[in-house]
């Protein structure tokens, strides 16, 4: 049975960060530091979900989109094609988050949007009560 310690910290943490206690904010920065280091870990041991005292630790991943370029080079961009009825006088990244996964998912971004949209990654740990 592997040591639980950093897994049992953290569950408790962000079940303190959610209860809205006081020093909420302060352990949301610690188990955001813990986090790193289960993800390093947890990748390292092939792991991707762990129970834990009633509770649930899994790994999500969620895509994003990501304008290295900028805002205004992005609407440039989407100005220019079939998307262009979601550009208003900005983006919405949210929407355009959406069809960044949607698109991934099927047959990639367009070659055109290199370096200007493109889809970024970032994976955490997720908690929820174990069945």
């Amino acid at each position: 049975m592997p040591d639980l310690t950093l897994e049992r910290w953290y569950a408790e943490l962000r079940a303190k960060q959610r209860s809205h206690e006081e020093g909420a904010k302060e352990a949301k920065e610690e188990a955001d530091k813990i986090e790193a280091v289960l993800l390093e870990r947890w990748i390292k041991d092939g792991c991707n979900r762990i129970q834990v005292d009633g509770t649930l630790l899994y790994m999500q991943d969620t895509t994003f989109v990501v304008m290295p370029e900028g805002k205004d080079s992005a609407v440039a961009l989407l100005q220019g094609s079939q998307y262009a009825d979601m550009v208003q006088a900005t983006v919405n990244t949210n929407t355009l988050s959406a069809l960044v996964r949607e698109l991934e998912a099927g047959e990639g971004l367009p070659d055109d949007w290199k370096g200007v949209i493109e889809a970024g990654r970032r994976t955490n740990v997720r908690t929820r009560k174990a069945d």
